[in-house]
């Protein structure tokens, strides 16, 4: 039951909305503050509002008799003071952390002169989806319709209510994170890509920006900085989201290169994984001795993923240009899980992968299902970083993410990064998914 204190955008705030706060008494949702006050009192505000339904935490508003009489703002000093503590409460005062949004306003009611000396701080905290939010005192607080505090919650029944409140969210969270696609009796045994990406793991801070159907097919077909990009041309509609497949030269009714969209800002987004076929072992710079060497049974499970860090590269260049569509920008947060690959062999067309296979032998897969990071609740997401350590140019940002982000699948394939992937071998890399392109683009196989 969220409270639109302002009906627009906080970005879009300016200070003639500051009016509508004449009429608006703390309580449940609303809270003033004359001046700045401690880290750890903040911390009780924000807490008490993510445990209740979300509210406004307004600072440089005189509201004596919990109305507002007078907006007097802050000077420098005491806004940036605000700022400080904020930070403060929401990292050592508060757990689990607190999501919320802060504005500045310029005061324009004394004098009816626009003062930029004296700033309105305007925090907007979200209804919290992981309750209880528990005080750096060990107390759980909420808000009172009549309060202009929030209080300190002894009621054991509702502090069982907050504890249901964030398992809903947890139990819906895994049963879409395990969910597989479907598929048809005869791709039973296709092994399969699913990448799982949001910005917001716990869906507190969504913004409610809609995207279009063209808005969406453009950012689906734009080519990102890397070059890694394959058209997904085929858009459609369903009741909470879009689709859209990369059919061009495949059977539609096949499973393909598929993104499922969610209108709160999420995308589950599946690949199919080819089988080495022996049409191209020549065409591979290391495949035919290698695989030469191996069982006709094991040749049936050799999947290449060569072509993982050009995709993961491409999803996450177009999971931000969503993002940013939307108004949700921030760091990506991700799951990856391969499907259909009990008995699968990973193979990379790279001489370092060659020289750890004939050192610790093949990396077979020991079950039908892997999923990476383990676990399946919305805090086992890994936040995407830039992996630094590989040498290439930083400009470059997307690339380093998703070599971050392979280095987790690596993990669950039984392949070390370090061996696959270093600064020493990540030009031979590069190399082997320009070589390996050229071989998909002239076969007729669909998937990586």
């Amino acid at each position: 039951m969220a409270f639109h204190l302002f009906n627009k955008p906080l970005e879009l705030i300016d200070s003639s909305d500051l009016v509508v706060l004449k009429d608006v008494a703390e309580g449940w949702y609303v809270e003033y503050k004359r001046e700045p006050i401690s880290a750890s009192e903040i911390g009780k505000s924000l807490s008490a509002f993510a445990n209740h339904f979300g509210g406004w935490l307004i600072f440089g508003v005189d509201a004596p008799d919990r109305i507002p009489s007078a907006f007097p703002g802050l000077d420098l000093k005491d806004s940036r003071l605000v700022f400080d503590r904020l930070r403060d409460a929401a990292s050592h005062h508060v757990n689990p952390v607190v999501t919320f949004e802060t504005k500045e306003v310029i005061c324009e009611f004394e004098n009816n002169e626009a003062t930029s000396e004296r700033k309105i701080v305007i925090v907007r905290v979200r209804q919290g989806r992981n309750p209880p939010y528990v005080h750096s005192s060990g107390r759980i607080y909420r808000r009172i319709a009549d309060s202009s505090q929030p209080k300190a919650e002894a009621d054991r029944a509702v502090i069982d209510q907050l504890v249901a409140r964030a398992g809903e969210y947890q139990t819906a969270f895994k049963d879409k994170i395990q969910e597989d696609p479907e598929i048809s009796d005869g791709e039973y045994q296709l092994p399969l890509l699913q990448v799982y990406m949001t910005q917001d793991p716990w869906g507190e801070r969504r913004n409610g920006r809609i995207l279009s159907r063209e808005e969406f097919s453009k950012i689906m077909n734009c080519s990102d900085d890397a070059g890694y990009t394959i058209a997904l041309e085929n858009v459609f509609e369903h009741p909470f989201g879009f689709v859209a497949r990369h059919v061009a030269n495949n059977n539609p009714f096949n499973i393909t290169y598929t993104w499922n969209y969610s209108f709160s800002g999420s995308s589950s987004v599946v690949v199919p994984i080819r089988i080495v076929q022996q049409k191209d072992y020549a065409r591979y710079k290391y495949a035919a001795g290698f695989i030469q060497k191996l069982a006709p049974e094991v040749r049936q499970r050799l999947m290449d993923i060569t072509l993982l860090w050009a995709f993961l590269t491409s999803m996450l260049a177009k999971q931000e240009a969503l993002a940013k569509a939307t108004g949700d920008e921030g760091s990506t947060f991700i799951k990856l899980k391969l499907i259909n690959v009990w008995r699968c062999v990973p193979y990379i067309d790279t001489k370092s992968y060659i020289d750890h296979v004939a050192k610790y032998g093949l990396p077979v897969i020991q079950r039908k299902r892997v999923i990476s990071p383990v676990g399946s609740d919305p805090d086992s997401l890994v936040e995407i970083e830039m992996d630094t350590e590989l040498g290439l140019d930083t400009n470059n940002a997307t690339i380093l993410k998703a070599a971050r982000a392979l280095t987790w699948l690596f993990m669950a394939v039984g392949l070390p990064d370090d061996a696959i992937l270093s600064k020493e071998t990540v030009e031979e890399y590069l190399e082997s998914i320009a070589r390996v392109i050229n071989i998909h683009k002239s076969s007729d196989a669909t998937g990586l």
